[in-house]
């Protein structure tokens, strides 16, 4: 009955680290996907024309460069994170999103990359062509402000399972559920340590958990985001997108030696110290 019982601690254990790891991963899966479907291509776009106009000289090489560093950088990721929670919010609560505050984010994105863009052309860049960026950036006619209303009037004009599928998607990435899922796991260690009256049995249980998980999460998980992507795209963003599966992947490398390292633990302990029964009054 112990067995048994630890068995099923073991399976909500696989569940819990599973929900854990998405909740993770997901939002930055989410503003990753909007930032390469929407958000950089227009944002680089915008940055190199005004770079090939004022240095003539650089290269297509240099060009690529500079689209790397922008696509790449934190600050364009905040704001695709921010976006998103604002067009989140907005649409569950019936409200309009402000996008003339999202587009003046985004002319923070060029100016903390000025230093490495500089790097990349090897001139410095002046406050003026700096202001020229921003200012094509934040140009509400502009095609980036454009590109951004659509998705914010396709997300907002959607069906009742858009809103649905946003609902989920606030809930499984929220606070309240990574707390949930860690205390969740805490517990079953806890119980399957009771049950066994073992100080090292848990490992056994967590380990091969960590290592279901791993398959899960880095074999199969990436398997079915590629299979929904295209249905997720058009139904919430009216586009074709490629969902980054990456994180997922490193989840489950991760999960997979923590599970290898728990394995190794428990065979080791159980092999030097014997087990003892506790007593309880």
């Amino acid at each position: 009955m112990k067995k048994f019982v630890s068995v099923v601690l073991a399976i909500i254990m696989v569940g819990l680290v599973v929900l854990l790891c998405i909740n993770i991963s997901i939002k930055s899966m989410a503003a990753k996907t909007v930032s390469n479907a929407v958000v950089a291509n227009e944002t680089t776009d915008q940055i190199q024309q005004v770079i090939t106009e004022n240095f003539p000289n650089v290269t297509d090489d240099q060009i690529q460069q500079i689209q790397e560093v922008i696509s790449t950088s934190s600050s364009i990721n905040s704001f695709t994170d921010d976006l998103l929670n604002q067009i989140t919010e907005a649409t569950l609560n019936g409200e309009q999103v402000d996008t003339v505050s999202i587009m003046n984010q985004l002319s923070r994105v060029f100016v903390d990359n000025v230093a490495q863009i500089e790097q990349v052309i090897d001139q410095d860049i002046t406050d003026e062509q700096i202001q020229i960026v921003q200012e094509r950036l934040t140009d509400q006619n502009g095609a980036l402000q454009t590109k951004i209303n659509e998705v914010v009037d396709s997300v907002q004009s959607g069906s009742t399972s858009t809103t649905e599928f946003l609902q989920t998607y606030q809930t499984v990435s929220s606070m309240a559920v990574r707390i949930g899922c860690i205390i969740g796991i805490i517990v079953c260690i806890v119980l399957i340590d009771l049950l066994n009256r073992s100080l090292y049995d848990w490992s056994i249980y967590a380990g091969v958990a960590a290592i279901v998980s791993a398959i899960i999460i880095g074999l199969f998980a990436p398997l079915v985001v590629n299979a929904i992507e295209f249905t997720i795209g058009l139904r919430v963003l009216n586009m074709s997108i490629d969902i980054p599966v990456s994180m997922l992947r490193v989840e489950g490398i991760v999960l997979g030696v923590i599970g290898i390292i728990l394995i190794v633990a428990y065979i080791i302990l159980s092999r030097k110290f014997p087990k003892y029964e506790r007593s309880y009054y």
